[in-house]
């Protein structure tokens, strides 16, 4: 099963789609210089970061509580592109907006203090990795492909970190450390927030105080999502910042 349910659990009230830029083809050469990911030939693009309500709104398309991107225009041609095309968002890459975004609302409502567990993907295979199996970090199943590390700690300093591992601007998966975590929740469990390694969305679940403050933080693009939402398909890592 492949629905938002696979990433984030049952039982919430609200749930929302935390939507990182999609990317629209540029002829400026101040717009950032990106290239495709999947080894195939160097063909270089200027691209600078769109809402996904842009592309909707230039597809015909509308955003629903269903929507993924991949539902709003098909996977590229990189032999074709041509200016003002665009390219979709990349995988597991929240930006630091949507970080704070996140942060300013969940410790607004649970305290800095407030006792987490973190979850970090063992499969990026890193030395900071590495370390965390040598510190006998609680290893479990499931949330995904492979496994994942299990660690506690207080709200305060998990966002305060994990802030740090972030850039401002989105850049790729392969670009974020490996200590970025996949997901955080409370040990109160009144919510739940996901950036899963696999795909471009992350996913809040929980009260609808939180839901609506996300929604309505104008620094991120969120929309209200379905438990039930079919995501399968959802693959659109498509380029990644040049060194």
């Amino acid at each position: 099963m492949f629905t938002v349910n696979r990433w984030v659990p049952s039982g919430f009230e609200r749930y929302v789609q935390i939507c990182p830029p999609a990317w629209q083809v540029s002829t400026d050469p101040r717009d950032k210089k990106y290239t495709p990911e999947d080894g195939s030939p160097p063909w270089e693009f200027f691209l600078r970061p769109v809402r996904w309500s842009k592309v909707a709104e230039e597809r015909g398309h509308t955003i629903d509580e269903y929507t993924q991107y991949g539902d709003l225009i098909p996977h590229p041609n990189y032999e074709q592109l041509r200016p003002g095309d665009f390219c979709g968002p990349l995988e597991e890459t929240p930006t630091g907006a949507m970080i704070d975004a996140v942060s300013d609302a969940v410790l607004s409502y649970s305290g800095e203090h407030q006792e987490c567990i973190v979850a970090v993907w063992h499969g990026y295979g890193t030395e900071e990795i590495d370390d965390l199996h040598r510190r006998n970090a609680t290893r479990i199943k499931g949330m995904g492909q492979q496994e994942h590390f299990v660690l506690c700690a207080s709200l305060g300093t998990v966002f305060e970190k994990w802030r740090t591992l972030l850039p401002d601007e989105p850049v790729s998966g392969s670009s974020v450390s490996s200590l970025s975590p996949q997901a955080i929740w409370p040990t109160t469990a009144e919510w739940f927030f996901t950036v899963p390694f696999d795909h471009n969305s992350s996913f809040f679940a929980g009260p609808a105080a939180l839901a609506d403050a996300l929604l309505s933080d104008e620094r991120i693009e969120a929309y209200p999502v379905s438990l039930e939402a079919d995501f399968r398909h959802e693959s659109q890592k498509h380029c990644f910042l040049q060194p």
